[in-house]
């Protein structure tokens, strides 16, 4: 066992008064490539990493659902999943998610035991890496294999799905969660948001994974996100075709001049993110980082300037984590960019002297204070003990 596992342990057992009966993980993501295609039916190439969320919990007679945080073991909730109300704002958000889960799992016709339940997240707070994501796949897998539902692991992701629009009313990408749940170590996994299939992509010999992270950066801009996903929806009503993963590059710039400048350029995002996903997938394969580089900027730049969602902060980021890299590595925003943060993919070799590098000249250049963390790709939800 491990000391994590060691202190979850002692924890629960002073918190509940009993030992837990399992333990389980699910890890956050990060996405290298495939930026607003989900919603258009596009592909994604997204892996996960060793940051997530880990469960302690036990079955108790009755049907209370008793659940807390590992590191504040005074913010306990206490509910009854037969009786209790809507999720409220009032509520902290963990909560909204561990009953969200119960209220899915129960609108599919599943009854289950009362619960004990103690969440630990390792995911640094303000980083855009789907901690609430991994929160709602950990609990459903938990339960999936405490009490043998039978969900597959897209089950599993659509369970999480749901759960999140209960909590927001809002119709999240499926991604987050089939990520965090399907995930194979030391890979990325190239996803078809229009059949659901995936593939692992390996990626390059002891590659890692760098996220640095404004502090004090923007904060969600959902509101534009859902405009942005109107005007592509507008975009692809243009061609008659139900998304833009109809849709060619050749038909989008043929159609150039009868479009609004602002719709072609949004599909213009989409339609060539999706092409840089597949040249992505190849670039991994082949282990080829001037590829991943000049892909990562690509994918960047077109999300700053045919998306407009980049901030100046992230550009300036951008711009000096791509300065320390050259064509060693690639760097792009994170997701939508909606908490400032950015992911690289570099060689473990050079990780130390370009994370001193941008920590140095990110501040002096911008007067802002970034922060990183560093991580492999990992695999997607498990019981470790």
């Amino acid at each position: 066992m491990s000391t994590l596992q060691q202190d979850l342990s002692r924890r629960f057992q002073q918190q509940y008064g009993r030992d837990p009966h399992a333990c389980y993980h699910a890890p956050g993501r990060v996405n290298l490539m495939g930026a607003s295609t989900s919603n258009q039916n596009g592909l994604v190439l997204p892996c996960a990493i060793e940051f997530g969320t880990t469960l302690m919990l036990a079955p108790t007679r009755g049907n209370m659902v008793h659940a807390s945080l590992s590191d504040d073991l005074s913010r306990q909730a206490n509910w009854n999943p037969d009786h209790f109300p809507p999720t409220s704002d009032k509520d902290p958000m963990w909560i909204n998610h561990l009953q969200g889960v119960l209220m899915a799992l129960k609108a599919r016709g599943y009854r289950l035991n009362g619960l004990n339940i103690m969440v630990h997240a390792s995911l640094p707070p303000g980083v855009a890496l789907k901690d609430s994501a991994s929160l709602g796949v950990v609990l459903t897998y938990a339960l999936n294999d405490l009490f043998h539902l039978g969900l597959s692991p897209q089950g599993i992701a659509q369970v999480s799905q749901q759960a999140k629009r209960e909590v927001n009313a809002r119709q999240d990408s499926l991604v987050d969660p089939l990520i965090s749940a399907i995930a194979t170590e030391d890979h990325a996994t190239l996803i078809d948001c229009k059949s659901l299939s995936w593939q692992g992509i390996p990626l390059p010999d002891s590659a890692q994974l760098v996220v640095f992270n404004i502090q004090g950066g923007t904060s969600p801009h959902w509101q534009k996100e859902l405009q942005r996903q109107g005007q592509c929806r507008q975009a692809a009503r243009f061609f008659n075709q139900p998304t833009l993963r109809e849709v060619t590059i050749d038909q989008l710039n043929g159609a150039r001049q009868q479009m609004h400048p602002e719709l072609y350029q949004r599909a213009r995002h989409v339609v060539s993110e999706n092409q840089r996903v597949l040249e992505m997938a190849d670039a991994l394969v082949q282990q080829d980082y001037p590829a991943i580089s000049r892909l990562m900027a690509s994918s960047h730049q077109s999300l700053s300037d045919d998306y407009a969602l980049a901030s100046p902060a992230i550009d300036a980021l951008v711009r000096v984590v791509r300065s320390a890299l050259g064509e060693r590595g690639g760097v792009r925003m994170n997701g939508i960019g909606c908490y400032g943060d950015v992911v690289a993919l570099m060689p473990a070799a050079i990780k130390s002297a370009v994370i001193k590098q941008v920590m140095q000249e990110f501040s002096q250049q911008s007067g802002l204070y970034a922060t990183f963390i560093s991580t492999r790709a990992s695999s997607g939800a498990c019981r470790v003990r």
